[in-house]
């Protein structure tokens, strides 16, 4: 069922780019750890529509992943990252500020890197782009400077904390190359609403990049509003 439901993805007329996984609302980063510790990531078995049925039912329910169904999310996160690196489709991860059913600490994007690391030496880690990561940006721009597999963005600050973007991106450019960041209206619901994510955006990235050579800061704008996604989403 699994496996069905993800080839299906490849299937639609709809182009599907990418995954992503709100683990940070559901049980928190540090559940990733536990496939850190596996020996073998490929090796795991698939999840039975038994066990998947079980598990959508009981998080439908509950809208939290306990104990009891940590084991059976293990497997689902394996199964969606093996068919996220065979298709090459980046997998977006919610990092930092959320709605209350998102812990704040259990949203630092550095809960992630002893799997981040594990997988990235085994070769077997798709792209991973760290989303939203306020107020953790500094966290995230480390995670994207040390591992070649990791880009992020600030796009949740763009829209609801519009004051710190700025800032968010001078620290952003400071830890990490350019090519990693990428532009985010997190707009919904209305248009409206991307709109004004994007004007905050572009505002704050040309209040950041003042005092940066011309030619330079040509370049940095034109790789985060626009290249860095369409190489790492190819479209």
């Amino acid at each position: 069922m699994v496996k069905a439901r993800l080839s299906n993805l490849c299937k639609s007329e709809i182009k599907t780019v990418a995954l992503k996984s709100v683990l940070a609302y559901r049980g928190g980063l540090s559940l990733s750890t536990k496939l850190a510790e596996l020996e073998s990531f490929d090796d795991l078995s698939s999840l039975t529509d038994a066990e998947y049925v079980k598990f959508r039912g009981s998080l439908l329910k509950s809208g939290r992943i306990d104990s009891s169904l940590a084991p059976l999310y293990l497997l689902l996160l394996a199964e969606a990252f093996r068919f996220a690196r065979a298709e090459q489709l980046p997998v977006q991860i919610h990092c930092g500020l959320g709605d209350d059913d998102a812990l704040l600490e259990e949203s630092n994007p550095l809960r992630l890197q002893p799997f981040i690391r594990a997988l990235s030496r085994l070769a077997k880690l798709p792209k991973l782009v760290l989303l939203h990561t306020f107020p953790y940006v500094k966290e995230a721009a480390y995670l994207a400077s040390m591992y070649e597999e990791i880009y992020f963005d600030l796009s949740l600050c763009s829209f609801l904390a519009a004051p710190a973007l700025a800032q968010g991106i001078k620290e952003a450019l400071a830890m990490s190359p350019y090519e990693k960041l990428l532009a985010g209206s997190d707009g919904h619901s209305q248009p409206e609403s991307h709109f004004w994510g994007m004007f905050n955006y572009r505002s704050a990235l040309g209040e950041a990049l003042q005092g940066c050579q011309a030619s330079l800061r040509e370049k940095i704008t034109e790789s985060v509003l626009c290249q860095n996604a369409s190489l790492l989403y190819r479209i």
